[in-house]
């Protein structure tokens, strides 16, 4: 079965959950989580997928801390660009 992993840390909050997505954010399922090395590590999880069919999906990745805080999905612009936190997206071919 095909899966996703990655990292999620929240700074001086700790990681309640990590959601993943595969069909633009329509349902969410939660990741598994590993727990950090410290307080202040980052966070693995897991998420095994499922596709309804061949094609080209996009996984979609929403960590949340432990006061409820989600990651945005936009982006608000700044002259640097500082503070980029939205939510993963990665474009992925389904072929078999």
């Amino acid at each position: 079965m095909p899966s996703a992993s990655g990292h999620a840390w929240a700074g001086e909050r700790s990681v309640a959950k990590v959601l993943v997505s595969t069909d633009l954010g329509i349902h969410w399922q939660e990741a598994q989580l590993t727990p950090p090395a410290n307080k202040y590590a980052w966070h693995g999880w897991n998420a095994e997928l499922t596709f309804a069919s061949k094609g080209y999906y996009e996984i979609w990745a929403r960590a949340f801390d432990d006061a409820g805080n989600a990651q945005p999905f936009r982006q608000p612009w700044n002259p640097k660009g500082y503070l980029g936190n939205v939510i993963h997206r990665v474009p992925v071919v389904v072929s078999a």
